[in-house]
């Protein structure tokens, strides 16, 4: 699932049709810096570099990956790319903050 926000899912409950959440909203710093748009640049560079050794990725990803400019996004990207267990896979897109009410 794709949002506008990172979130931190606390609790889910089912309604009758449809399920609902508890969540905070994980605030990540948005300042970019040179150091921060090189690292992204360098390890996309190197992720496709990478790919190209193994298994091919459909164009689409490929052009996604080109255009992402946010640490963020570029680590959960390749997260989904890599084909993890999911435990993997939860401790990188978990916030590494505590729940908090």
């Amino acid at each position: 699932m794709e949002g506008l926000s990172r979130v931190f899912l606390h609790n889910i409950t089912q309604e009758a049709h449809f399920f609902k959440a508890d969540i905070k909203e994980v605030s990540e710093p948005q300042e970019r810096t040179i150091l921060s748009e090189t690292l992204v640049q360098s390890i996309g560079t190197l992720f496709k570099i990478s790919l190209s050794m193994g298994r091919p990725l459909p164009e689409e990803v490929l052009r996604t990956l080109d255009k992402i400019d946010h640490p963020g996004r570029l680590a959960d990207l390749i997260a989904i790319t890599l084909h993890l267990e999911i435990k993997e896979q939860q401790e990188i897109f978990e916030p590494s903050i505590p729940w908090t009410a």
